[in-house]
């Protein structure tokens, strides 16, 4: 119930239902608990449909936003503590199909040359893997913090604009514009927040 909570006042939540480009990230959510749905089913009362149902959900999920790989993490946790497969390695067997088409569609990812480039709030881990594990240690604890309902998202937002602004090729002065008014709404409540982050 506590969790629920948690999740339920999340700050974080505003800007995907109350910003319209942020749309694909509930796309991706919808797809994402079809294909845990799909994988339950298969698991525990034997549908065999959920084997392709599952991963096809995944693969839609991804055709939104990247985000949708987080279910990637409650399928670990299902083949981890409720699957009835005896041992690990039928366990991890389980997770093969949702593994092909993560690596199908990072393929095609990478081919089409998607992906944020330059951005001081997105680092690709694959890219640049050391760089991502140096912002870990900034940005782990920050949204941790947010998860207890402090609003350390709006500081973690500020800190990247303020990063982007010491770089030579950056438009100082709208950098610098976004990040006071951003400052300036870290006294509001949460929609008005994310309002002030767009």
């Amino acid at each position: 119930m506590h969790a629920l909570l948690l999740f339920a006042v999340d700050d974080a939540h505003a800007a995907s239902v109350g910003w319209i480009a942020a749309r694909h990230g509930l796309i991706g959510a919808v797809f994402g608990v079809l294909a845990l749905l799909a994988h339950h089913h298969w698991r525990a009362r034997g549908w065999t449909v959920g084997v392709v149902v599952g991963p096809g959900a995944l693969a839609l999920g991804l055709l939104a936003p990247e985000s949708a790989l987080a279910c990637l993490g409650y399928l670990a946790a299902y083949a981890l503590v409720l699957e009835r497969a005896e041992g690990w390695r039928a366990r991890v067997r389980t997770l093969a199909p949702y593994a092909l088409v993560v690596v199908a569609w990072y393929a095609a990812y990478r081919a089409f040359g998607h992906g944020a480039q330059g951005c001081g709030m997105y680092l690709d881990p694959a890219a640049d893997p050391l760089a991502f594990a140096v912002s870990a240690l900034l940005h782990v604890p920050l949204l941790l913090m947010a998860q207890l309902g402090l609003p350390a998202v709006v500081e973690l937002l500020v800190f990247s604009a303020r990063r982007a602004a010491r770089r030579p090729r950056a438009p100082r002065g709208a950098i610098r514009r976004r990040v006071r008014r951003r400052c300036s709404c870290r006294q509001e409540d949460a929609p008005t927040r994310a309002r002030c982050l767009v």
